[in-house]
């Protein structure tokens, strides 16, 4: 499952609208450790009002990115 996270990150960011404006911590990779049963927040930056997906584990949200980004 982290690989597939890793996957999917990386492919967000090879996106061309996505490179320069998507941003998610370091801590979000390979070797991460979930805790089971537990929630998962997931927290980056994104230009302005960009709309973003996070999909795992059969699960996914979408958010807009703030005015502070």
């Amino acid at each position: 499952m982290i690989r597939r996270i890793h996957k999917l990150a990386a492919a967000l960011l090879c996106a061309p609208a996505a490179l320069a404006a998507l941003e998610v911590p370091a801590i979000f990779g390979d070797h991460m450790i979930l805790q089971r049963d537990r929630p998962v927040p997931v927290w980056g930056w994104a230009s302005p009002g960009e709309e973003v997906t996070v999909a795992f584990a059969g699960q996914q949200a979408t958010a807009v990115s703030r005015s502070d980004g």
